[in-house]
């Protein structure tokens, strides 16, 4: 099958380019700047019309949509890249004669009710509407070693203490990329049922502070001291992190990490013809040494640089009251 990628840059997007290509399909990238004669250009902050899609959709079997963001830039605007755009890209596909559309939507669209939320969903409704075989995959937190989110997560997990938000009963069930690949490979295959919508979530629900001890663990390091900041201060941080372009935490972010991220792995079970992997199975042992070196340094480097800085400044005061 001919199969286009939009969003073939990102971490989700390459690592489904990889697989479906790995999986004997020609596939093709949707990026903003192209760099192979594999990629084409699209940009869902432009192409929020099905006329800028029709004649880019001819003569493609599968379309797949991992194109997302989690917080807002300028450039970049949740209603443009959630919502007008990929609805768009769905109605040219339809009327093109694309055979199957599978929409890389988010965990808690359907009941979210942060903007996030909101623009996937409304995408996913109106992709429901048309008369194409669709595919709906809601992934919960996805795990990789080169995600960026996964890099945070092992970095404040090699913290000496372990800091984490007070989010009460949240329940999280994050996924290994490998298995999210394997989601959308399955998927795409003809003989697959259409029109299924699958929560794409890990076989391990755990806390967040237990997700934490456990990519500890995994790296080899000892437990330690855990110090919880109360919900009010993370609101607090929240809205003042919020006047900083691009900063990940924000009303909204902290709003969706307090409902949590976890679902059920029916679903998902059936598709992949087995039960996803669980968190403990997430990092493997050959790989963590480089891990744990590059989580360190995430907070290491930054930290005796602050330390380098401070000494510095304490010991030209101090030359100057001398003189």
């Amino acid at each position: 099958m001919k199969v286009l990628v939009c969003g073939g840059s990102g971490f989700i997007g390459s690592a489904l380019s990889q697989g479906l290509r790995a999986a004997g399909h020609e596939v093709i990238r949707g990026v903003r700047r192209p760099e192979t004669s594999s990629d084409i250009s699209i940009d869902y902050g432009r192409d929020v019309t099905p006329a800028a899609w029709v004649d880019r959709l001819r003569g493609f079997d599968a379309v797949v949509n991992a194109v997302g963001i989690i917080v807002e830039q300028r450039t970049a605007r949740f209603v443009d890249l959630h919502q007008r755009a990929p609805i768009a890209l769905f109605n040219a596909a339809a009327q093109v004669g694309v055979r199957r559309i599978i929409q890389i939507s988010a965990l808690g669209a359907n009941r979210g009710t942060t903007p996030y939320f909101i623009t996937k969903f409304a995408a996913d409704t109106a992709l429901r509407a048309l008369a194409i075989e669709w595919q709906i995959l809601r992934p919960s937190l996805v795990y990789g070693d080169n995600g960026a989110s996964a890099m945070m997560f092992r970095t404040v997990a090699t913290l000496p203490i372990l800091v984490v938000p007070a989010l009460g009963e949240a329940a999280f069930q994050p996924v290994h990329i490998d298995d999210v690949v394997a989601a959308v490979v399955r998927a795409v295959a003809p003989e697959s049922p259409a029109r299924q919508e699958v929560d794409v979530v890990g076989a391990t629900r755990v806390t967040y502070r237990a997700m934490l001890e456990s990519y500890r663990r995994a790296l080899g390091l000892r437990p330690t001291l855990c110090l919880t900041i109360p919900a009010p201060m993370m609101a607090l941080a929240a809205r003042c992190a919020a006047l900083v372009p691009g900063a990940p935490l924000t009303p909204d972010t902290w709003s969706m990490l307090r409902a949590g991220s976890a679902g059920d792995d029916t679903a998902l079970t059936h598709l992949l013809g087995r039960p996803p992997r669980g968190i403990e199975e997430f990092i493997p042992a050959d790989a963590v040494p480089t891990l744990r070196a590059q989580a360190l340094a995430g907070w290491c480097r930054p930290f005796l640089a602050a330390v380098l800085a401070l000494t510095l400044l304490v010991l030209t005061i101090g030359f100057v009251v001398v003189r």
